[in-house]
């Protein structure tokens, strides 16, 4: 039990730390609500579908990307690149406020991006572009839907912001509340449930679009960052 100082001395550490957690808190909210209006497009899901997953993401289940339900890209699959053929960092993203750069490989051409591209196209399970990829991205993403409550939905649920929807947006619309009652009606149609990690080696698989041939890129992320 503690003493009236010891509880005196923690709650004065409690609240010195709570301003960091609030922060830490807001940043997150905010990095959830840009990832959520960018999986409008990106996932062809409802904003608010996206956040309430973003919010709740189980740890033992394939996180949402552009391979679900696998976990990423087949390592045996990709291109290698040599080491003078990428960069560690998006010279199109901006460094943050003390002038450093995100780690995130980028091919150096533009050449080399549409070949990357271009070949993992034809690795992803569904695509958005085409008809027969949006059969298969239904079958793979309509659970998503089961319980959400479309009808109560406003224009900032369906796509994270205020404006009365477009044209385009009310046809996005229409085709998900007919996604939702078509799953509810033939479940049997659509995968039903999250895929799990464990049902993957995971040491098989990467986020990664391509495979960077290295020497040791720790080592040359730090020296670019000096």
């Amino acid at each position: 039990m503690l003493t009236k100082e010891q509880e005196e001395k923690a709650r004065e550490a409690l609240y010195l730390r709570l301003p960091m957690f609030q922060n830490f808190e807001k940043e997150m909210a905010f990095n959830n609500h840009k990832t959520a209006i960018a999986w409008v497009n990106a996932y062809n899901l409802p904003y608010r579908i996206s956040l309430d997953y973003l919010k709740a993401i189980n740890a033992d289940h394939v996180r949402i990307n552009i391979n679900y339900p696998f976990p990423g890209y087949r390592v045996a699959d990709l291109i290698h690149l040599s080491p003078n053929e990428y960069m560690l960092h998006d010279p199109m993203k901006a460094p943050d406020n003390k002038g450093r750069y995100t780690l995130e490989l980028t091919p150096i051409d533009e050449a080399t991006k549409q070949r990357i591209e271009e070949h993992n196209k034809n690795l992803r399970p569904w695509d958005l572009s085409t008809a027969a990829g949006i059969e298969k991205w239904k079958y793979y993403f309509a659970h998503f839907f089961n319980v959400a409550q479309l009808n109560e939905y406003n224009s900032f649920d369906w796509f994270g912001v205020k404006a009365a929807p477009n044209e385009e947006q009310e046809k996005k619309i229409n085709f998900w509340i007919s996604l939702q009652a078509d799953y509810q009606m033939n479940p049997d149609k659509y995968m039903q449930e999250e895929p799990l990690k464990a049902n993957y080696n995971l040491d098989e698989y990467t986020e990664l679009s391509f495979i960077p041939d290295k020497e040791n890129i720790s080592t040359q992320y730090s020296n670019s960052m000096m």
